[in-house]
């Protein structure tokens, strides 16, 4: 009997097995597809690298830089350029620079000046009761006022979740935020008094996201999941489906569907790191039927690449995120080429622009000519850039990023129970702790922490 088994080979399962291999555990991996690596996938075409799922990733923890050193990727960082700290808002049709400074944000034609003004009252707002359930346009509404919902907060939350604020959690979509105004009453008060205490997650090697360093491979993202798998070895296997679960004396036994057969394998301990309906295939219990209430709307991601320089505005930054009450198709667009090397031929232009979500999950369905006209026609509008492009690329997810909306604190406590009741089991999904990349690494880590913690105890 193996001392681990995880179903699921995206950035989160992989992480659980790397570490626990790390630790020197018999761990095996299985993943239903011929690859690893999930939703991040990165392809050459020609003289362009494009990036059909997450575009970077954020350095802000001590557990992606031990797991990098372990898949022998330290060398292969590719630091995003330093412009990457410039992004842009749409308002009025204008491209509006998002403040990153006092002075800047005193200047900026971002927010008018009574909504500046309606910041000085956020010290002397009562913080909601620890219990409460609230959307984060609520929580967003009472502390800071509408107009920075609608143009900082409502944009912000299209380029992590594809989500809107008025759906989401705060205390589980956005947990620091939560706990900011629970500890200090004040997200303004927070933020000075917890200078402190962000030093010391600095020096342990956590940085806040806002302050963290992004990052990607000289061959895009997905040189981290076949890393990972190198490391993993035989113990990685691909084409190889977990039909079902079952308990038995001592650990559990999987039965996997492989080579047109069916084999079976035990471990002591289980971690199931799928998405939501691979979670409950193999995990049909009524106990996690909650999960079934979060959305995954769909999402169409657009890559256009230029081999010589297009025109329009500049592209000196991380790109622009769209406000809904512009009522435009797409909800951002990343500027790739300006971000990292290597990413279109030299003098050229690569972008990746995203649409539908919570948002507009029609669009994201749109047929192919339609959806890049449209995009097209937005990216005229907005930065003056109508040069057609040498490569066109469009890559949908029926059911793309899960939506951490109000009542999660309660799908979360369900899973809680469930895996207090079954000793031994452990759930990784993306539906628990955070969407990013970051955020998977972070949680595969402490999975295996806990797994080897299961382990230990029961020796």
């Amino acid at each position: 009997m193996r001392d681990a088994i995880v179903v699921g080979g995206g950035i989160s399962g992989l992480t659980v097995a790397a570490e626990l291999s790390q630790r020197g555990r018999d761990v095996g991996l299985y993943e239903a597809s011929s690859r690893l690596g999930g939703v991040i996938r990165s392809e050459r075409d020609g003289g362009f690298l494009l990036e059909h799922g997450p575009n970077t990733v954020l350095a802000t923890s001590g557990e992606l830089t031990r797991l990098l050193e372990a898949a022998d990727l330290a060398d292969r960082i590719q630091w995003g350029d330093a412009s990457s700290s410039k992004r842009f808002v749409v308002r009025g049709g204008k491209l509006r620079q998002v403040p990153t400074s006092p002075p800047g944000f005193l200047t900026t034609r971002l927010f008018r000046f009574s909504a500046k003004l309606r910041l000085l009252r956020e010290p002397w707002i009562q913080p909601s009761a620890p219990d409460a359930t609230e959307s984060l346009a609520d929580f967003v509404v009472r502390r800071l006022g509408r107009e920075f919902l609608d143009y900082a907060i409502n944009p912000f939350v299209s380029g992590v979740y594809a989500g809107r604020p008025e759906e989401l959690e705060v205390r589980t979509a956005f947990a620091k935020v939560w706990e900011l105004e629970q500890k200090y009453g004040s997200l303004i008060r927070g933020a000075i008094r917890g200078a402190k205490e962000r030093k010391a997650r600095e020096a342990a090697g956590e940085v806040a996201k806002d302050r963290a360093r992004l990052f990607s491979f000289p061959d895009g993202n997905e040189e981290l999941p076949r890393a990972l798998g190198r490391l993993l070895g035989e113990a990685a296997r691909t084409d190889a489906e977990v039909r079902g679960v079952t308990r038995v004396a001592g650990g559990w036994r999987v039965e996997v569907a492989r080579n047109g057969g069916v084999v079976t394998d035990e471990a002591r301990t289980l971690v199931v790191a799928l998405p939501l309906d691979g979670l409950r295939r193999v995990l049909p219990e009524p106990e996690l039927a909650p999960l079934d209430e979060v959305p995954y709307p769909p999402l169409a991601v657009v890559f256009l690449g230029w081999a010589s320089e297009p025109g329009g505005r500049p592209r000196d930054g991380f790109g622009f995120l769209v406000p809904e009450k512009e009522h435009r198709t797409m909800l951002g667009t990343l500027w790739n080429s300006s971000l990292f090397p290597g990413r279109c031929p030299e003098g050229g232009a690569a972008l990746t622009s995203f649409v539908g979500g919570r948002r507009n999950p029609d669009l994201a369905m749109l047929p192919d000519g339609e959806l890049i006209d449209r995009v097209r026609r937005d990216l005229a509008e907005l930065t003056g850039l109508e040069a057609a492009p040498d490569l066109v690329r469009v890559t949908r997810y029926a059911e793309a990023i899960p939506q951490y909306t109000v009542g999660h604190a309660r799908r979360l406590e369900a899973v809680a129970r469930y895996e207090a009741d079954r000793p031994g089991l452990f759930v990784g999904s993306s539906l628990v702790g955070g969407v990013s990349v970051g955020d998977r690494i972070r949680l595969g880590a402490s999975l295996a922490a806990r797994v080897d913690a299961a382990l230990a105890a029961v020796v």
